[in-house]
């Protein structure tokens, strides 16, 4: 008998709805499936991205014959969502770092409040833009 109801991790305040979807649409997969997924994702973090295609995910996704699940469609629309927002993220938080910090000359610390952003991304981000103006 399928539980009727799921507990979740507790979850930060400002996570992105596109991430709360992915988690509640993973929750509700069944097993199998969340192993696909699973295992479609040991494979992006571990730098193996060229291999994707050779996930039993992937293949799920592209054999025809097979009949997909709405939860794993929905899942994967989440995921291309999610990234899109995450590349849309940091752009926008390069943006205010060159902005102010390399224009503007505002600290780290001063956009990190105004902005309310983390400081080690800012630092990051600071540091690249550094070495950047060094090699021009």
């Amino acid at each position: 008998m399928k539980p009727k109801y799921i507990q979740l991790p507790p979850l930060q305040a400002d996570l992105p709805l596109e991430s709360i979807e992915m988690i509640w649409t993973y929750a509700r997969m069944k097993r199998e499936e969340q192993g696909l997924v699973r295992d479609m994702l040991e494979t992006c973090v571990e730098g193996r991205a060229k291999e994707l295609e050779h996930t039993e995910f992937a293949r799920t996704l592209e054999d025809t014959d097979i009949e997909v699940s709405q939860e794993i469609m929905e899942y994967n629309e989440l995921m291309k969502r999610l990234i899109g927002a995450l590349i849309a993220q940091a752009c926008e938080t390069a943006g205010i770092v060159y902005q102010n910090y390399c224009v503007k000359g505002k600290t780290l610390e001063e956009i990190a409040t105004e902005y309310n952003l983390d400081k080690g991304i800012l630092h990051l981000l600071a540091q690249y833009y550094d070495r950047k103006w060094k090699t021009l």
